[in-house]
């Protein structure tokens, strides 16, 4: 690996970190508009996940091939770990890329017949079949476009948010990070008795090192949700971990 390149790339990430919290800040004092905030941390965002993906090819370039005798298991370990933070680059980069490029107002699904209510219901289980099926790539699509029509919907920021992190986690991008949380607890504020958003925060706080008393309460609001048995499934080693199996 170049040493070189790998500090500009790092040093490139920081700069546009930096670049999208100015934003931020521009804002909230009022020296930006929404859309124009908007458009600085998209195209900010987009640089970084391609950058991400770079580094994620140098860094696995660092890897030491074992001996020919037992060369085949650790080829496998780094592509497979390669393979990963490639995944979650390309996932921001599909977030980023369909969010900002999506006109508003355009129709959610492929079917102009039916009413609003029922082709929002449509396009929630195919966004959820994605995620069934181990698409989270097509299933970031389909949420992220769900929220360009229905920007409080609370399942969609859930998942598009839960989505994001994971992906910017794995393709080391805080700011992405932030997205995906900030999602997630929109969603929150929007529904407080939807589950999936509790155990989505649970876990990101976790991350964070959160106090634990803020956790369990996720976790509390989480069980008194209804939650659906895939989202018991995952919640069960969290749950376990803070005695509220």
């Amino acid at each position: 690996m170049s040493t070189d390149r790998h500090w500009q790339v790092t040093d490139a990430i920081a700069t546009l970190e930096r670049s999208i919290a100015d934003a931020e800040a521009e804002f909230a004092a009022g020296e930006l508009t929404a859309s124009e905030r908007d458009r600085l941390v998209a195209k900010d965002a987009a640089r970084i996940a391609e950058l991400a993906g770079e580094l994620a090819l140098l860094e696995a370039q660092t890897v030491e091939e074992p001996p020919a005798d037992v060369q085949q298991p650790g080829r496998r370990v780094w592509k497979r770990n390669l393979g990963i933070l490639l995944i979650g680059a390309a996932l921001v980069v599909a977030l980023i890329g369909f969010t900002t490029n999506r006109q508003a107002g355009q129709q959610i699904t492929g079917n102009a017949g039916g009413n609003a209510s029922q082709r929002l219901h449509d396009a929630l289980v195919q966004a959820e079949q994605s995620v069934a099926s181990g698409n989270s790539g097509l299933a970031l699509q389909q949420f992220s476009t769900i929220l360009t029509t229905h920007p409080d919907n609370a399942e969609a920021l859930a998942e598009a948010g839960w989505l994001t992190y994971q992906a910017a986690v794995v393709a080391k991008n805080s700011a992405l990070m932030t997205t995906g949380r900030q999602l997630v607890e929109r969603s929150v504020s929007v529904d407080p008795g939807q589950a999936a958003g509790h155990l989505y925060l649970a876990i990101i706080k976790r991350h964070f090192l959160a106090p634990r008393s803020e956790i369990i309460a996720e976790l509390r609001a989480f069980s008194a949700g209804n939650p659906s048995a895939d989202l018991e499934a995952l919640a069960k080693p969290v749950l376990s971990a803070y005695g509220l199996s």
